[in-house]
């Protein structure tokens, strides 16, 4: 498995302020893509940052509708599914993308475990001590 992560930066509005650009897609070989084809790992999310909490109490007016549909589009999930076709995340601020880089890559690291663990089914295993 190979982690490919994108990194840009543009300017963005009358503001000209800065967006960050963090592009993320995983290579996996035949036998891997077999594993999470196999096992249904596609749909496990690696990565996910919640930057508005949805109201829970005002479900019923026009107005928490739509503050809801908008806290939800601003909400970030990224499954394996999403690391394989090849994900872009947008943020304003360097820090969120550092930790988005970081959790991506320790999502990959823990998705290769996972990975390497389906191997191990395949057969048998000696261990000696």
């Amino acid at each position: 498995m190979k982690l490919r992560l994108n990194k840009s930066q543009r300017t963005a509005g009358l503001a000209k302020k800065v967006v960050f650009t963090l592009g993320a897609q995983v290579d996996l070989s035949a036998q891997e893509q077999d594993y999470v084809n196999r096992y249904k790992m596609g749909k496990e999310i690696v990565y996910s940052k919640e930057r508005v909490q949805v109201e829970r109490d005002d479900y019923a007016s026009a107005k928490g509708i739509m503050r809801n549909l908008s806290a939800l589009a601003l909400n970030l999930k990224i499954s394996v599914n999403d690391l394989v076709t090849g994900r872009t995340i947008e943020c304003k601020d360097i820090l969120e993308i550092i930790d988005a880089e970081e959790s991506i890559r320790e999502a990959c690291k823990g998705l290769k475990g996972m990975l390497d663990a389906c191997s191990g089914f395949e057969g048998e295993e000696i261990i000696e001590y």
